[in-house]
């Protein structure tokens, strides 16, 4: 059996962001390990929520099936803590990915990274800014990271792009949803300028609005350091 089934199976039964997983691997070995304990070494593992041990007592893989399926369609991969290319500094964040979805090319262990995010509603100041920023930064040699999104998102991926350099978009949805629909020729060209595309969300989550506060602490984990071009004092780049 394909072993990335039980981390899949694993992502959905914690659900994106718990801070559960990490402990629950570091007592009991790997998503396989965790498949197969019973009520009881969960419950002495640590997992006290009723509802977290329905859901991993649940041990049907049928959904995992489908949703490994879909992620590896047109192209697609995942990466898993147990795979060697999965990213060093996100093992160390705060409740770190039980798995990551990607289209594009594959982040190398050596990539230096930055992290640049800000507001929808930028100025036209902030988008100049964030152009030659990133432009700058692309062309020294390093990947920048943004979120996908329109404004400062945007101009940074752009950006970096023009420079000859490569991005990487960190969505708070499934890979297959089009979110935001008027960036589809943005993450386009992403994957067609050897970029990558991100997610911890499974196939078909749509982007909800606490999505993007679980997404930001992947988007600065990953990263050496993180730039906020533009942003207003309650702004979710923030976080």
């Amino acid at each position: 059996m394909d072993n990335r089934l039980y981390w899949v199976w694993l992502q959905l039964a914690m659900t994106p962001g718990s801070p559960l997983a990490a402990p629950l691997l570091r007592q009991l070995g790997d998503a396989r390990a965790i498949y197969e304990a019973q009520r009881p070494a969960l419950a002495q593992a640590g997992v006290q929520k009723q509802g977290e041990l329905q859901r991993l007592c649940d041990k049907s893989l049928d959904k995992a099936r489908d949703v490994l399926g879909r992620a590896l369609e047109n192209g697609g991969w995942i990466l898993t803590p147990a795979d060697a290319l999965f990213p060093v500094l996100l093992r160390g964040i705060y409740a770190p990915p039980v798995l990551l979805y990607g289209r594009g090319a594959l982040l190398t262990e050596d990539e230096p990274c930055i992290a640049m995010v800000g507001t929808r509603k930028a100025s036209g100041y902030g988008i100049a800014a964030a152009s030659r920023l990133a432009a700058g930064l692309a062309a020294g040699g390093m990947t920048v990271i943004s979120g996908g999104a329109r404004g400062i998102d945007a101009a940074c991926h752009t950006a970096a792009m023009d420079a000859g350099g490569r991005t990487v978009a960190f969505q708070a949805c499934g890979l297959d949803v089009e979110y935001p629909a008027q960036n589809a020729g943005l993450r386009r060209r992403i994957l067609d300028t050897g970029g990558t595309l991100l997610s911890e969300f499974p196939p078909g989550l749509p982007a909800l609005a606490h999505h993007f506060h679980i997404r930001n602490r992947l988007i600065s984990g990953i990263a050496l350091g993180v730039c906020v071009v533009e942003a207003p004092a309650r702004s979710g780049a923030l976080i």
